[in-house]
C-alpha cells in the first residue's frame, strides 16, 4: 500500500469516527461467546495460540482491524468483532480531538479484554466441572488433575500430594474475569490512553515492573537514581493484557478485590468496575488518589457499559 493509501485510509478512520460513533457507549445484549476448545493438559492462557481474526502487527493492518471495531455501532444490539491488534496504531498519539484519541484506544484494546476474559471464562468452567466430579465421585481423572496442577503453579496455588477441597475454593478466587471497564480504565491511566512510549514501543498497557538485566522492559527515562526496574514489554498486547490479568488474580497485594468479586458471585450481582476499583488501593504509591482517578475515568467515559459485552461468535 502506497503512503498516500495510507494517509487516505487514516483519514477514513478518522471521518468514521466523527460521523458515526457516539460519544457516549450503549450496553449491548448479553450473548454467551463461544470458546476455545480445552487442551486436557495445558491451561488456555497458555496455549499461546493466537485466535483467528489475530492480526501481524502490521500497521495498515492495525488500523484496518480498528475500522472494523469502530464500524460496529455499539448503540445498536450486537457483539464486538473479533479484531485483534497486536499494538497500537502507530498515529494515535497525533489524533488532536480527545474523544477521538480514547474511542480509537478503546477499540483497540476491547477485543483484547474480552478475549483475555473469555479465555479466563474457559479455564474457570472447567475447574467447576472437575469439582463437581470430585465432589461426586471423590476422584479425578490424571489428565484433569495435571492440568489442575499446571494451572495451581500459574496462580501460585499450593497443591499437596493429594487434592483437597481447599485446592478448587483457592483456584476459584484467583481465576475469574476483570470487568473491562476495569481494565480499560487502568490500561487508559497508566497508558495515557496509548500513548505513552512503553505502549507504543513495548505494547505495555498496565505498567508493570520487572527486575533484573535479563527481564524483558524498557528502563524508565526518568527512573531514580540507585533504582533498576523496568517496565515490563510484551510482543503482543494481547499479552500484556493477559500478564495484568494474572497479576491481579494472584498477587498478595490484590486479595482483597478478589474476595470482593467472589461476594459479589455469591449474592449473583454483576461483576463491575465501579464494584471492584476500591479495592486497588495497592496498584499505585498514590493510593486512594489512584482509585478515585480510576473511577472517574470509568464514570466520565461510560465504560462501566462495556461490562456486559461479548464477543461475536467466532
Amino acid at each position: 500500500m502506497t503512503g498516500t493509501s495510507r494517509n487516505g485510509l487514516a483519514v477514513l478512520v478518522i471521518a468514521f469516527i466523527l460521523a458515526v460513533v457516539p460519544v457516549g457507549f450503549a450496553r449491548l445484549l448479553l450473548v454467551s461467546a463461544p470458546t476455545a476448545d480445552l487442551e486436557i493438559a495445558v491451561p488456555d492462557y497458555l496455549i499461546g495460540e493466537p485466535p483467528s481474526a489475530m492480526t501481524t502487527g502490521d500497521p495498515e493492518e492495525v488500523i484496518e482491524h480498528v475500522y472494523a471495531v469502530l464500524s460496529t455501532d455499539l448503540t445498536a444490539e450486537g457483539d464486538i468483532p473479533r479484531a485483534f491488534a497486536t499494538r497500537l496504531p502507530e498515529n494515535i498519539a497525533e489524533i488532536e480531538l480527545v474523544e477521538e484519541r480514547k474511542r480509537m484506544f478503546t477499540a483497540a484494546i476491547l477485543p483484547l479484554v474480552l478475549r483475555a476474559n473469555e479465555i479466563i471464562e474457559s479455564d474457570r468452567n472447567r475447574i467447576l466441572a472437575i469439582k463437581a466430579r470430585f465432589e461426586s465421585r471423590g476422584s479425578v481423572r490424571s489428565y484433569d488433575e495435571k492440568w489442575l496442577r499446571t494451572v495451581a503453579r500459574t496462580f501460585r496455588v499450593p497443591i499437596g500430594e493429594k487434592l483437597e477441597p481447599r485446592v478448587f475454593k483457592d483456584l476459584l478466587l484467583r481465576v475469574d474475569v476483570i470487568p473491562p471497564s476495569l481494565a480499560l480504565a487502568q490500561a487508559a491511566m497508566e497508558s495515557g490512553w496509548g500513548t505513552s512510549h512503553f505502549a507504543l514501543q513495548g505494547n505495555a498497557l498496565f505498567g508493570e515492573w520487572v527486575w533484573g538485566d535479563d527481564a524483558d522492559g524498557i528502563v524508565p527515562r526518568a527512573r531514580a537514581a540507585g533504582r533498576n526496574h523496568k517496565v515490563k514489554s510484551f510482543n503482543e498486547l494481547l499479552d500484556s493484557v493477559k500478564s495484568y490479568m494474572i497479576n491481579l488474580n494472584r498477587h498478595a497485594s490484590y486479595r482483597s478485590l478478589r474476595l470482593r468479586r467472589a461476594a459479589l458471585r455469591e449474592q449473583a450481582e454483576p461483576l463491575t468496575g465501579p464494584a471492584l476499583a476500591p479495592s486497588l488501593a495497592d496498584y499505585s504509591e498514590r493510593g486512594q488518589d489512584y482509585v478515585n482517578d480510576i473511577m472517574g475515568i470509568i464514570t466520565y467515559n461510560g465504560l462501566e457499559d462495556l461490562d456486559s459485552v461479548r464477543l461475536a461468535r467466532g
